[in-house]
């Protein structure tokens, strides 16, 4: 079972990849930025850095990934339906691997023009 330390850790780099807009895997999952960012704070604690719980890809984590992005998602609609002014920015690519890709880019300002 994971210690409420090592929990804590796993959510703070899940709350800062998310924000960032960061992909959790990478080519594979021990190159991902979950793992490299965990591997990171690992680093600053020999508690963690024993831990035999190092994937964090249990359901428990990846339902609690998914309310974390649900969150964020509403967090960035609130500011736009609250916002004056917005734009979207919407781009559209074909991957090498003949996939298309969609990435849309949602910009708000307040009535004081503060930028979000």
């Amino acid at each position: 079972m994971q210690t409420a330390k090592e929990q804590q850790k796993a959510r703070v780099a899940l709350r800062f990849l998310g924000r960032q807009g960061l992909p959790l895997r990478g080519h594979d999952d021990a190159e991902g930025n979950l793992q490299q960012t965990l591997k990171l704070t690992q680093q600053d604690s020999a508690e963690l850095r024993h831990s035999r719980h190092s994937k964090y890809t249990s359901p428990d984590i990846q339902n609690e990934m998914s309310m974390m992005s649900h969150s964020i998602l509403r967090q960035i609609v609130l500011r736009v339906q609250t916002g004056k002014f917005y734009s979207v920015i919407a781009d559209e690519t074909t991957h090498s691997s003949r996939k298309q890709q969609l990435s849309v880019c949602i910009r708000s300002a307040s009535d004081d023009l503060q930028i979000n």
